[in-house]
């Protein structure tokens, strides 16, 4: 799917309900959340969508924190929309990884930080902080899920330049799950 696309979907939905949790989303979508408990170790599944009688079902790993369980959603629902699950079962272990092997799993990342992150805020908590990581805390998201959004931003001409980080694929195994109210960077 085109970057245009991807990003006229996630405004077609923000605009249609708003910006609404992860779980209220589903809900609007028809879309059920099962949980399941995984853990949280380097080859812990965060989540997974399948369908099953023409019915989109994601299965949430419940031991991630709130916030964390909150991002993987919306990855989750990125795949639900864009109709991956046609393709068959669709895991997610590491969310918003740099180096995606799967088209799928990177257009889940850019309908994410499309649905979540309104071009106008990020832009002026960059303004005002001129910080790349002071952004990510204020905004509530991993490092590398601002990356995604930077090239969004950088992809529409809004954004000139690289993202100041340089984070391996496995950057979010690195952050601490316990965290809810911010980000504790490990990468």
């Amino acid at each position: 799917m085109k970057k245009e696309d991807i990003t006229k979907t996630a405004r077609k939905l923000q605009k249609k309900y708003g910006i609404v949790s992860g779980n209220e989303l589903c809900d609007l979508l028809e879309t059920d959340v099962l949980p399941m408990y995984c853990g949280t170790g380097p080859n812990a599944i965060n989540a997974f969508v399948k369908r099953n009688n023409r019915r989109d079902c994601i299965l949430l790993n419940m031991d991630l924190s709130p916030r964390m369980r909150e991002l993987v959603l919306y990855h989750e629902i990125g795949h639900v929309v864009m109709k991956h699950t046609q393709a068959g079962v669709v895991a997610c272990m590491q969310l918003f990884a740099r180096r995606e092997t799967s088209v799928m799993e990177i257009e889940a990342n850019e309908f994410a930080v499309e649905y979540i992150l309104d071009d106008e805020e990020v832009l002026h908590t960059f303004q005002e902080t001129n910080s790349f990581f002071q952004t990510a805390s204020i905004l509530r998201v991993p490092p590398d899920m601002l990356y995604y959004k930077w090239q969004m931003l950088a992809y529409y001409g809004i954004l000139s330049g690289e993202p100041p980080i340089l984070a391996s694929s496995d950057c979010m195994g690195h952050l601490k799950n316990d965290v809810s109210d911010g980000w504790e960077y490990g990468c």
